[in-house]
Formats: C-alpha cells, sequence, structure tokens
C-alpha cells in the first residue's frame, strides 16, 4: 500500500494555525524584553541598565530562537496538500530567513561589553519586521487556498 505523502487540507491548516499561534505566543513573550531594551537605546542609558536586566534580555532573546526553531521542526513535519506546495516552501523558506534574523539581534548584544552591535541589531528588526508580513501574507494565501 502506497502511503500519501501530502497531507489533508483541514488537518493541514489546523497544524499550520497552530504554528502560527506559537510563533504568534513567542512574540507576545519577548515583547516586554524588546521594548525594555529600545527605551533603554532610545534614551541612550544601555550602560546605565542594571547588568543583570541585560542579561536577561539577552537570555530572552536566546530562548526566543529556541522557540522559533522548535517551530520549524514542527513545520518541517507538515504535510501540505499539493495545491499549496510551492507556497508551502516559500514560507518555510521565509520564516527560516525570519528566525536568521531573530538570530542575528540576539547575537548584537554583547552581554559581557552590556553594547549592542550596530548596525546589526537596527538591520535585524527591519528585517523580522519585512520577513513577518510576508510570511503573514503566504499564511493567508495558503488558509485560502486550502479552506
Amino acid at each position: 500500500m502506497v502511503k500519501n505523502k501530502f497531507g489533508n487540507p483541514q488537518q493541514y491548516a489546523m497544524q499550520l494555525s497552530e504554528i502560527v499561534q506559537k510563533t504568534e505566543e513567542i512574540g507576545t513573550n519577548v515583547a516586554p524584553f524588546f521594548a525594555k531594551l529600545e527605551e533603554a537605546m532610545q534614551a541612550d542609558k544601555l550602560a546605565e541598565m542594571p547588568k543583570n536586566e541585560f542579561q536577561e534580555i539577552a537570555a530572552e532573546f536566546d530562548e526566543t530562537v529556541e522557540a522559533y526553531e522548535e517551530t520549524i521542526t514542527r513545520m518541517k513535519q507538515l504535510k501540505a496538500p499539493v495545491r499549496v506546495m510551492g507556497t508551502h516552501q516559500s514560507m518555510m523558506t521565509t520564516y527560516r530567513e525570519y528566525v536568521d534574523a531573530t538570530r542575528q539581534m540576539a547575537e548584537s548584544l554583547d552581554v559581557t561589553k552590556q553594547e549592542i552591535a550596530q548596525p546589526a541589531f537596527g538591520e535585524s528588526e527591519v528585517a523580522q519586521e519585512d520577513l513577518m508580513d510576508k510570511f503573514t501574507a503566504q499564511i493567508n494565501r495558503i488558509l485560502t487556498s486550502v479552506l
């Protein structure tokens, strides 16, 4: 008996929606840490931030990257319906680029010196915004096609 390598559209849509929800949760969890860092940067008070706060922010950014990597692993296990295979692959590429941009931001934080490497941080911020917009559009296209 031949095993079907393509997914059931409804099951795929449900699993994809769970991944989107998990991605939103990850972003919501890191947002206050990002806001605190952004506030210190804007006020030019990064050096005055308590060292343990900066370390906590850096650790949260690293955990965020790990959580996104776990999400990629879940995405790779999805069986996309035939009619969305191309868009699914594009979505996977976009998400990988998003995670890489998030990693770039995390790596731009130097805990030892309590500094942020610019322009890497700023470039990452712009890339993440653009890639999340692209990812959202791809998700909408996929869900419209399978439902």
